[in-house]
């Protein structure tokens, strides 16, 4: 029997019978299970009845119980059998939803209906419709372990027999505007470049309690990072991986990154991750760098360190608070032989600290190298580069655009003997820099002119 959930009609009963048989009879007690012999007979069950030899109605007749019509099948369902197989396919008239019962004279074991979900992927039949979609109820207290199958026919038939494969839920959004994701600018030629969205595979298994959105859809990300053979996001206080592998070609040969579970039914090391941090503050992730097979985490008012093994894996991952420094988001940390500098705001001045592990006893620390001069260094830093072959850092205020501040130092046998900070003023604007080896390149603005200019900055 049918019963509708919803709508004008909801909770009559629309019966379809079937039995099954051997040779010619279809009544008495000769019901045998024999898959290549079914009947079948659709009532409108509007007065109770409906079984063989009761109240049987036509496919296409309307039945008044009480003065209340019941259903019209035909107007709702197109019914077809192929073997032992009965498919009931609803119209578009019918809007609603609609529940599905079988009986049979075997004991209920010898016809069987599947609508929407099954109990276990052995309820499944081998032979079936192609393109069939199906959800297995896993654990029936949790939700996280269904998961759902779609039948492939293996001659690619329209139905035949096949194997279910898992595919994506019912009715869910397969991925996200790629419009509103960062961009990629690609160089591909001499003075060319190509700026164009990236990307990215739609999920293909699960649904939004299996197979989650990113974290960061509907919220801001903040960064963006590669780290262990991965592409990673920071969004508020979550830190979310790809899958392994740095993207791959899709079934159409387009390259993208994938950021949803390929299956739901077991959870892969080559899984996307998205994680959060833990802290008894509200923390907003700015930057991410690589560091000592780690990668250290930066917010306004601490870091994290994200610990993963040899291999990065959604069961490997670990996140744990490292220090809590102030550091100023509007330039990205720079990590620096063994070191990663990154500045802090101090009033209407700049301070510079340098981030290291103790090798001894694996503690992380930051310690500040501007404390000697600590009104010396304006606020609103723009750019910060460094170099080890000079042991140079580089900054750039918004304020000072004309002015180049440069760091100093060398160590000797672990012992820092020089720390020294001076200051270059220049006629035009610097408005970006990068090191090539000992040479400061800068992109400068003088009188209207732009220029591309080099300062070495070698020893003698």
């Amino acid at each position: 029997s049918i019963n509708p959930v919803s709508g004008a009609n909801a909770g009559q009963a629309v019966s379809m019978s079937a039995y099954i048989w051997s040779g010619t009879s279809t009544s008495g007690n000769n019901h045998k299970a024999n898959t290549d012999n079914i009947a079948y007979w659709l009532t409108s069950d509007g007065d109770g009845s409906g079984y063989w030899g009761g109240n049987e109605r036509a496919m296409n007749e309307s039945v008044t119980t009480n003065g209340v019509a019941s259903l019209k099948i035909s107007d709702y369902f197109t019914v077809s059998r192929t073997g032992s197989l009965i498919r009931l396919t609803k119209n578009n008239t019918w809007t609603g939803d609609f529940s599905i019962s079988t009986t049979d004279s075997l004991g209920d074991t010898a016809m069987t209906a599947i609508y929407k979900e099954v109990s276990s992927i052995s309820d499944l039949p081998v032979k079936c419709y192609n393109g069939f979609k199906c959800k297995v109820i896993g654990d029936t207290e949790l939700s996280q372990d269904d998961y759902y199958v779609q039948f492939q026919t293996n001659d690619g038939g329209s139905v035949g027999t096949g194997s279910w494969v898992e595919c994506e839920g019912f009715n869910i959004e397969k991925g996200f505007d790629t419009a509103t994701m960062p961009f990629s600018l690609l160089n591909d030629n001499t003075d060319s470049f190509v700026l164009s969205e990236i990307n990215f595979a739609d999920r293909k298994a699960g649904d939004n309690l299996s197979n989650p959105n990113p974290s960061f859809v509907g919220n801001e990300i903040t960064n963006m990072f590669f780290f262990k053979n991965r592409l990673g996001f920071l969004s508020r206080d979550n830190v979310i991986f790809s899958e392994a592998g740095l993207g791959g070609e899709d079934d159409l040969g387009v390259f993208s990154y994938n950021l949803y579970r390929t299956t739901v039914s077991s959870l892969l090391d080559s899984a996307p991750i998205d994680v959060s941090v833990s802290s008894r503050r509200v923390t907003t992730l700015e930057s991410a760098v690589g560091f000592q097979e780690n990668l250290i985490l930066f917010s306004r008012s601490g870091q994290f360190v994200l610990k993963g093994g040899d291999l990065l894996t959604p069961k490997t991952i670990s996140i744990t608070p490292a220090t809590n420094f102030d550091y100023d988001e509007t330039v990205p940390p720079l990590p620096l032989g063994s070191y990663i500098y990154y500045p802090f705001k101090r009033g209407s001045f700049t301070g510079l600290r340098e981030f290291t592990v103790n090798a001894s006893t694996d503690n992380y620390d930051s310690a500040e190298i501007t404390e000697h001069v600590p009104a010396y260094i304006p606020s609103n830093i723009i750019q910060m580069k460094g170099t080890t072959s000079e042991n140079i850092i580089a900054l750039v205020s918004g304020d000072e655009p004309s002015s180049l501040y440069v760091y100093n130092y060398f160590w000797n046998n672990n012992q820092k003997v020089l720390s020294a900070w001076s200051k270059f003023t220049f006629t035009g604007e610097i408005r970006g820099m990068e090191f090539i080896e000992s040479t400061l390149q800068a992109v400068m603005v003088n009188n209207g002119q732009t220029n591309l200019v080099e300062m070495p900055l070698e020893s003698g």
